[in-house]
């Protein structure tokens, strides 16, 4: 938030300015889903990525589908509520991008329905990502209306080895 990411060190490791960057040795990867995969596999215990391909292509597709359908629309409210300067934001922005995020909320609710994790029976890092992003969501007031997503996101949180929740100050409604 102090701008750090813009300064040249930081640029000399992702010219895009942009976080997370991971520098594991001699590999520097960015990119949220590249990262945590990449994290996965490094586990020798395979503890959050399935040997199962079938299992595995489906953390992969609720891994893409938490980073395109449920962030993008909380990262538009974001850059239209703090992070562009004030002329350059869109009211009417970020009410579509509400929009757009119930809409993605209201399928992942029915997904959520009697499952205790997104893609399979057991926590993987498709897990990890979306109780991250519906942290963010609820930080924002939109989850009220999706009792499964509440039950699951304090289900991730009270695990033993859960981080602390996130803090992200919420965007004006």
């Amino acid at each position: 938030m102090a701008g750090e990411h813009k300064g040249a060190g930081f640029l000399s490791v992702n010219p895009a300015g942009k976080v997370p960057v991971l520098v594991d040795g001699e590999l520097v990867l960015t990119e949220t889903m590249a990262i945590v995969l990449y994290l996965a596999e490094k586990d020798e215990q395979r503890r959050f990525l399935p040997t199962d391909r079938a299992q595995r292509a489906q953390v992969y597709r609720w891994l893409s589908f938490t980073i395109t359908e449920l962030e993008q629309p909380l990262w538009r409210m974001r850059r239209h509520t703090k992070l562009y300067a004030v002329e350059r934001r869109l009211a009417a922005e970020v009410d579509l991008a509400r929009e757009d995020f119930a809409a993605m909320a209201r399928v992942l609710e029915s997904h959520m329905r009697e499952r205790p994790f997104v893609a399979g029976p057991t926590v993987s890092v498709a897990d990890f990502v979306l109780a991250w992003t519906l942290d963010w969501a609820h930080a924002n007031a939109l989850l009220e209306h999706s009792p499964n997503l509440l039950a699951y996101l304090e289900r991730m949180y009270r695990r033993a080895a859960a981080p602390s929740r996130m803090r992200i100050p919420s965007a004006p409604s």
